[in-house]
Formats: structure tokens, sequence, C-alpha cells
């Protein structure tokens, strides 16, 4: 329907936004999406501006092609969030005033001597259906089976109808103890997952994962991130500054970064640090609105 529109009349602006590809479909879905891949090259022809939230998927999507012969015609705005509700901790942000950071280090002291006990809290949120298949979960229970570090806690946010075989896993595997399922939490609530936790893990398998907007929620409250070396992803933070890239579906290659991160606290307290820097300098939702709304001018 909008590519007719935009046959038949030339003048309004069209703007595309591509997300990501859609492959492996089957059945019925493989079918109706046949009209929409026979006009595609037409559509983006017709399009004014093709918006992504990162170069780096386009160059290795199913419209590399055209993004190669028209790269004037693309915009990279990546996704922004709200950074007044996904930030640091009250008890970790920066100040100049004695008391008040004399009194951030005794909450952070009682906090990891007695309630974390200790142990760094590992944090996974995504949807646990079958569509989400992708997000990797499994690679990420096998992979902690063989971190050696022992001093970890995993919660999982999320709901579908694949917690259940997750859950089984993680009994199989005698991990009951050290994996918890909180189920799909409420804003405030993820918020504060995101705030006690130590370390964020988004362990995709393949491209169907083309950004990652957990990953810029993590980064705003401060925890560094590990997650799988993929197109978008990747782009997502800054390797070795923010968190570490792992490759898709390895899960001892996981389980290895897993452990530098653990038995590392001095990097990873400074990989927390720049976590929060760039969610600053890069995923401000008015730095995005700003952007997407000068498209239209």
């Amino acid at each position: 329907m909008v590519w007719l529109f935009k046959l038949l009349f030339r003048r309004p602006k069209l703007i595309i936004h591509y997300h990501m590809d859609t492959t492996n479909l089957v059945g019925a879905t493989k079918i109706l999406s046949w009209p929409s891949r026979l006009i595609l090259s037409s559509l983006l022809n017709q399009a004014e501006v093709v918006v992504s939230a990162s170069f780096d998927y386009l160059k290795n999507s199913q419209i590399a092609f055209y993004y190669k012969k028209h790269p004037e015609k693309f915009r990279e705005i990546p996704f922004g969030i709200n950074l007044e509700k996904f930030q640091v901790k009250a008890s970790e942000r920066p100040t100049e005033n004695r008391l008040i950071k004399y009194a951030q280090e005794i909450i952070t002291y009682v906090n990891d001597r007695l309630i974390k006990k200790n142990k760094k809290k590992l944090l996974f949120v995504g949807g646990l259906d079958q569509a989400h298949y992708f997000k990797g979960v499994e690679i990420l229970i096998r992979a902690l089976k063989q971190v050696k570090n022992s001093n970890w806690q995993l919660e999982i946010v999320g709901s579908g109808d694949q917690r259940s075989t997750y859950e089984n896993l993680v009994a199989s595997l005698n991990l009951t103890s050290k994996i918890t399922f909180s189920g799909k939490l409420e804003e405030v609530y993820l918020i504060k997952a995101y705030q006690n936790a130590d370390l964020f893990i988004l362990p995709s398998i393949n491209r169907h994962e083309a950004f990652g907007i957990v990953l810029i929620e993590a980064l705003a409250c401060g925890v560094p991130v590990i997650a799988s070396d993929l197109p978008g992803v990747r782009s997502v933070f800054n390797k070795q500054q923010e968190g570490l890239l792992v490759k898709p579906g390895d899960l001892n290659d996981l389980s290895a970064k897993i452990d530098w991160i653990l038995s590392n606290e001095t990097r990873r307290h400074q990989m927390a640090i720049n976590a929060r820097r760039l969610a600053l300098k890069k995923y401000d939702e008015r730095l995005m609105a700003e952007k997407i709304i000068s498209l239209f001018l």
C-alpha cells in the first residue's frame, strides 16, 4: 500500500526505518512475505531517506547491495531511552559531597557483604518464548555450568512458553540455587533489576538480534555488558571499554568471558563507569527524537 501510494503521489516524503532482516520464515508467513520482497528494491528507490539503528547491520543485511550503491540516502539513528528513568542507583552516582560519598560507601559495603554476600549478580532480560529462540538462553545456562568462578547468581527476567523448558534445564544441571526466574517485570522493578546487576549478558545466536535495546538499558544503569559479536549488536558499545563480545553460540567463549569479568573487579568497575558515560553521550531519547524530527523538515 505504501509503495502504491508513493507511486501515485510523489510529493509526500517517504522515510523508511529498516530494523532487521526477516529470515527463516515458514509456511503462510513465507508466502505472504513475497509481495514485500518483490517490491523492496522499488520501495527503497522511492524513499527519500532510509534510517537504521546501525550502519554495521545494514552492511551485513539483505539490503547491503542497495546501501553500498546509495550510501547518501541512509542515516544512522540509534535507539534512545529515558536516561532519567534508566540510571545508576543513587548510592553509586558521582558526587563531590564528602558526607554523601561516605554514605554511599557504607551502603555499597552493606549491599555487597550482607545482601549479595559478595556474589556478583548476573542479569538476562528477554522473551522466553519460541519466537525469541535466538536470545541464546540455553547457551547462557550451559555456559554458566562451565564457569570456574562460583561467585555469581543469575536472574532471568522475561516470560514465554519456553520458560519451563529452561527451568528444567537449570534443574538438570543442578543450578537451581544459582539461577532464578523472575518473570516479566513492571518497568520500576525492571530498572531496579538493572541497577542491582553487576553484569548484563545478551548471548544471542544469530542475526535476528539486530541491536538489543536491553543493552542500552543496562549501559544507562551503569552495568557492563557481554553480548554476541553480531552485526548491529557489536556497534552498541565499545569492546573492552563498556563490555566484552563473544562468538555467537559459543558457550566455551561465553563461559571464559564471564570468568574473566568475575575475576577482574577493577576492570569491571571501570566498565561500569564507562557504560553510563556512553549512554549519556549516545542513547538519550531526546537526541534520537531530534534526529528523527529533522528528517521531516
